[in-house]
């Protein structure tokens, strides 16, 4: 279901559906969605369908609309993006999830529930697991434990191949639907029932694609009896159960026959598996079972997948890879011994990359608004240093400083920097289309330099940060101080390398700060071969360690 979720203001709690046609938000009441908040504009902002996405388009509102803190003008949305107008946050979603409905208006216990304890699997044995699996759905028999066999053995074998929870989940409920005749399920992971689950997958069946389908309804009171216990349920009909019939949301939500089953690991509850049917008396007690196998099944696959991204964070985390290189590059220095390049000479490219403009704007800002505008930026340009192979070596105030040839060796360097340089241009450029017209008057200037440096971990024992130092990084600094407005200056060093790819015009001699000689400099005005985007990238593979 695509649709708003409200996270704070007046709205927090509720979830808005946005229909096919799209939504105009404001205080005015001809407006879809109405926002009863004085620091809302009449008309606000509109959220219109395109072929490349649901856009959300300010309609000059007064105090703006914001995503992801900055102040957009015409955006498209993405999952999990944060939307803010006025004092109301929603949080954007484009798929159904789980939707917990608090029916504990009741205080009597429901009586026509059927609870089967559930048995911890053993620590650390998955052929245990799989045994008793056996054993049990021989002893329940039944054509639904005939089928659930061949189904169980399938989730084994794909989720080898998966690697996030989330296709876990979704595997695991396309496998269910395939043995128990069910009309919705739900699994969601959980560190704690009261907070968000960390992750969800929702199937319905005959469902074609995500959009318009509704969340999946599930009891609070159920689910926390299932989680506390370490119980499966099976609600035959809770249209006869004389406590559940007379509660709202049972009957609103359509919750008929149900089962829940707890994903339970070690010696806590992680997750949770729902699945109901409109059939009274559609699920048996023998469905359960099947039900609890294929949940012990999912929590061995989510805990395999859990402990490896843990293990590859941690890794690249105690190593500080991710401050550094890209995600393929910090797997490949991980097989190469883990550690970033001892400390040694090393021929470089240094590019400055500073955000003009940045500073007049920033006064005008809110803190938040400032870092929030500061994260966009920079998240736009380190994809782009990454995608040419290049190190971040620091974030200075409004500027980058990244690095070419270093940790990796590699005879392009210049040429990967310089063509970087234009496409971080570029992509500041395509971002702005997206935001306020208040940021128009933030662009880049780029200085790039070669040459021989230091490079390796500078610090002490308790702080130290991989760098690179020497003449080379002081001349690029001087440099990007006389950069202009979208202006990418390169030095005489760098010039005779790079211009097979891009057009130069030289600006002739310049004094910097802190030399005695002149420096020659160039100023890139264009490139000669527009493919030398997709021969420079990293899509040709990694480069070689140093």
């Amino acid at each position: 279901m695509i649709a708003l979720q409200g996270l704070e203001g007046y709205v927090a709690g509720q979830v808005i559906a946005v229909p096919d046609h799209g939504m105009r938000i404001g205080q005015r009441r001809d407006n879809d969605l109405v926002l009863e908040d004085p620091t809302v504009s009449r008309q606000h902002a509109e959220l219109q369908p395109r072929d490349d996405g649901l856009h959300l388009v300010d309609l000059e509102s007064t105090n703006g609309t914001f995503v992801n803190g900055i102040q957009i003008s015409d955006v498209v949305l993405h999952h999990g993006d944060a939307i803010q107008m006025g004092d109301c946050v929603f949080r954007y979603r484009d798929r159904p999830e789980p939707l917990m409905v608090d029916d504990s208006e009741a205080a009597t216990a429901p009586r026509q529930v059927q609870a089967t304890q559930i048995v911890r699997p053993p620590e650390g044995r998955a052929t245990v697991v799989r045994r008793q699996t056996e054993t049990v759905l021989k002893r329940v028999g039944g054509s639904e434990a005939a089928r659930a066999m061949p189904a169980l053995a399938k989730l084994t074998q794909e989720a080898a191949r998966v690697d996030s929870a989330e296709e876990i989940l979704e595997l695991v409920l396309k496998l269910v639907f395939e043995v128990v005749d069910v009309q919705r399920g739900a699994i969601l992971l959980i560190d704690d029932l009261l907070r968000q689950p960390t992750h969800t997958a929702v199937l319905y069946r005959g469902q074609q694609s995500r959009r318009g389908v509704r969340d999946m309804p599930i009891s609070s009171t159920l689910a926390r009896r299932v989680i506390s216990d370490n119980t499966a349920l099976l609600i035959p009909d809770a249209r006869l159960d004389p406590v559940l019939a007379q509660r709202a949301s049972i009957v609103q939500h359509g919750i008929r026959c149900a089962a829940y089953v707890p994903m339970v690991s070690e010696d806590h509850t992680i997750g949770l598996l729902c699945v109901d049917t409109n059939v009274p008396n559609g699920l048996t007690e023998t469905q359960l079972q099947v039900l609890t196998a294929f949940a012990n099944h999912a929590t061995l696959t989510v805990e395999r997948v859990r402990l490896k991204e843990e293990l590859a964070h941690e890794i690249k985390t105690r190593m500080g890879l991710q401050r550094y290189v890209s995600p393929q590059v910090a797997d490949e220095l991980i097989r190469h011994g883990g550690d970033m390049p001892a400390s040694g000479e090393a021929e470089v490219t240094v590019l400055f990359a500073d955000i003009t403009g940045f500073t007049p704007l920033s006064e005008q800002l809110q803190p938040a608004e400032v870092c929030g505008l500061l994260n966009a930026v920079f998240e736009a340009l380190t994809q782009v240093v990454f995608r040419f192979g290049g190190t971040v070596d620091k974030y200075i105030g409004d500027c980058i400083m990244a690095l070419w040839g270093a940790p990796f060796q590699d005879p392009l360097h210049p040429a990967r920097a310089t063509v970087a340089a234009m496409e971080m241009v570029r992509a500041l450029e395509e971002a702005k289309h997206s935001w306020s017209p208040k940021y128009a008057g933030i662009t880049l200037g780029v200085a790039i330099n070669s040459g021989e440096v230091t490079v390796g971990n500078i610090g002490s024992d308790l702080v130290r940060q991989w760098t690179a130092i020497g003449d080379v990084v002081n001349v690029a600094a001087r440099i990007e101080d006389l950069a202009g407005a979208n202006e990418i200056m390169v030095s005489a060093a760098v010039a005779p390398k790079v211009q097979q790819y891009v057009e130069l015009r030289s600006i002739g001699p310049h004094s910097l700060k802190g030399k005695q000689e002149q420096v020659e400099l160039f100023q890139v005005v264009g490139v000669k071969d527009p493919q030398c985007f997709d021969q420079l990238s990293l899509a040709d593979g990694v480069l070689s360690i140093g």
